[in-house]
């Protein structure tokens, strides 16, 4: 609405917003673990059968983007009407690469470390969590077992990057992985201890 200095009684009329459902599979038919759909900055865990359903969104062009743990990341057009549900029909994901291995400290197995991998990997300074929007979304994540062990996948071809941390005990060293590196199912990932830095900011001497 164009309005000019002095306007009164200018009115801006919302149109009604609409919905997209759908459902998420991999190719044999079967349901992934822990479905994550979303639509620019605005994410919601699927339903376990896969079926979806992302309300209130105003009329216009999307990108519709699956992701998860298990399975390689997707992204489709739809268009959102308004009034009308957009069916985004049965959206059929890969499995893709899988990587596995151990998170050691002083050659023993650390339960309840974070792995993360992918092809960007966002970090804080504290952690390797921070997410910017739907740059840090291609980022997965794993918990190690009590034996220290973790298994990912869903990843495409091309080079990937790898880092474990631990809240307490530290973290490892970043490790670039290639589509076609050997040994990607056993993979050890050594923490090393958090450092720390001190010192005094001084102005003019002061």
């Amino acid at each position: 609405v164009t309005a000019s200095t002095g306007d009164a009684g200018v009115k801006l009329v919302l149109p009604p917003t609409g919905p997209i459902k759908g459902k998420v599979q991999l190719a044999g038919g079967s349901t992934p673990p822990a479905i994550i759909v979303g639509v620019g900055l605005l994410s919601q865990p699927a339903n376990p059968d896969g079926t979806f359903l992302i309300e209130n969104l105003p009329p216009q062009k999307y990108e519709l983007g699956v992701r998860g743990p298990t399975f390689q990341t997707r992204a489709i057009d739809v268009t959102v009407e308004a009034s009308k549900t957009t069916d985004a029909g049965t959206i059929t994901v890969e499995q893709g690469r899988q990587i596995a291995g151990k998170v050691l400290l002083d050659g023993k197995g650390v339960e309840g470390a974070t792995v993360f991998a992918g092809r960007l990997i966002f970090g804080n300074g504290t952690s390797s969590a921070a997410q910017f929007g739907p740059m840090g979304q291609g980022t997965k994540k794993a918990t190690t077992d009590a034996e220290g062990s973790f298994q990912l996948s869903g990843f495409p071809a091309g080079d990937i990057t790898i880092v474990a941390e631990h809240e307490t005990l530290g973290r490892s060293r970043g490790m670039r992985l290639p589509t076609m590196m050997p040994g990607q199912g056993e993979l050890v990932l050594t923490l090393e201890a958090f450092g720390a830095l001190t010192g005094v900011l001084r102005q003019g001497g002061k």
